[in-house]
């Protein structure tokens, strides 16, 4: 039989796991977002996010990820 400590424990890692891939996939919505506003004019011509704001932002975004563990991204 597990201890209450143990099964804490459990929980408490499956609640981190479940947290993480949020995390993961808002991230990844976010840069998908950066893509997408990048891709869009506003009138005038002018981009919504530049190339190179845009790649600043993703590249931030990666590295949070990163520092969380979330290399697929």
């Amino acid at each position: 039989m597990l201890k209450t400590k143990e099964v804490y424990s459990m929980a408490k890692i499956e609640i981190e796991e479940e947290m993480l891939k949020e995390v993961e996939n808002d991230i990844r919505d976010l840069i998908n977002w950066i893509e997408v506003w990048n891709e869009q004019e506003k009138t005038g011509g002018t981009k919504l996010i530049e190339d190179e704001q845009a790649e600043k932002m993703k590249e931030k975004l990666r590295s949070i990820a990163d520092k969380l563990g979330l290399a697929t991204l």
